[in-house]
């Protein structure tokens, strides 16, 4: 009896289209079906998805953005990643690893009232690596091969390692790229070239090379005497000592069994020969400048005298 103005809000947390029609009830319990009807569309939420670029190193490693913001219902994340501005890389779901310019785009998967997202394409970039280099320096004693340090750590770009030795203090070697072979003191600097990983680096230690301990001197079995020894009657002498040409054993005491050996600082025998009693013996004169000793093997002893050719 009259005209009837209501206001009713539908429920929205269903997505899609929902169809409403209008139902009249009057005080007296008579209801009136409206012949016309009305519909609500619901519609997903799309997030705004933002990626979130930090800052990125070559270390050998897949990296890149990997976390968002937006992504308002959790719905789970994929990514691709693009190599741009020179840089090669076609579109992978795995994070490059080589220094270079790339994109990334996130997608989040649609969820409950929430539709799928993605991001724009989002620039980032991973730098060259700025190699700590450090040599690896170890024990080197004199022999007849050159030596010193020849590796390096923390060569992260895999760069060509190149070599320069130096002398130092009192020891005079020009710096080259060969290492030294004498008795010093001496820096090795490592120089590793740039690469498309890395930029180049330069590091540089010290080191030395120190005399070897004789194998004769070692051996607690002989006496290391000076230019003479004499002892349980066998007398031993070498002159000139040092010498530049020549030199000559002077034997007394000893027996028909009598041997002298000739060996140089490493131990290895250069020269020997067996004589009868006491005698003078004349030393090859044909061995080059250096450390020798001269042994004397007679009477149940051993005995040993440094001889020095310069």
């Amino acid at each position: 009896t009259g005209a009837l103005a209501a206001t009713y809000t539908p429920p929205t947390t269903s997505l899609g289209t929902n169809y409403y029609y209008v139902v009249v009830t009057n005080s007296k319990g008579c209801t009136v079906t409206s012949s016309v009807s009305g519909s609500v569309t619901i519609k997903a939420i799309v997030p705004t998805i933002k990626v979130t670029v930090g800052s990125y190193v070559y270390n050998g490693v897949g990296q890149g953005p990997s976390a968002v913001t937006g992504n308002t219902g959790n719905g789970s994340l994929t990514w691709s990643y693009v190599g741009v501005s020179g840089t090669s890389y076609t579109a992978s779901a795995t994070p490059p690893t080589n220094a270079g310019t790339y994109t990334a785009t996130a997608t989040v998967a649609a969820i409950g009232n929430y539709g799928i997202a993605s991001s724009t394409a989002t620039t980032f970039a991973i730098t060259k690596a700025t190699p700590t280099i450090a040599i690896t320096v170890g024990t080197y004693t004199a022999d007849t091969v050159r030596k010193g340090p020849n590796s390096v750590t923390g060569n992260v770009g895999n760069g060509t390692v190149s070599w320069v030795y130096r002398g130092t203090g009192a020891t005079t070697y020009t710096a080259s790229a060969t290492p030294p072979i004498s008795v010093g003191s001496y820096t090795a600097t490592a120089t590793v070239a740039a690469t498309s990983n890395s930029v180049a680096a330069t590091a540089t230690a010290s080191f030395t090379i120190v005399n070897a301990v004789s194998p004769i001197a070692a051996n607690n079995q002989l006496r290391v005497m000076g230019t003479s020894q004499s002892a349980n009657n066998i007398g031993v002498k070498l002159y000139p000592n040092p010498s530049s040409s020549y030199a000559k054993v002077e034997l007394t005491g000893t027996s028909s069994n009598t041997e002298i050996v000739v060996t140089n600082f490493y131990g290895k025998i250069v020269w020997k020969v067996n004589v009868g009693e006491s005698k003078i013996i004349s030393l090859p004169a044909s061995l080059s400048k250096g450390v020798y000793f001269v042994t004397v093997n007679g009477n149940n002893q051993r005995q040993s005298i440094k001889w020095v050719i310069n």
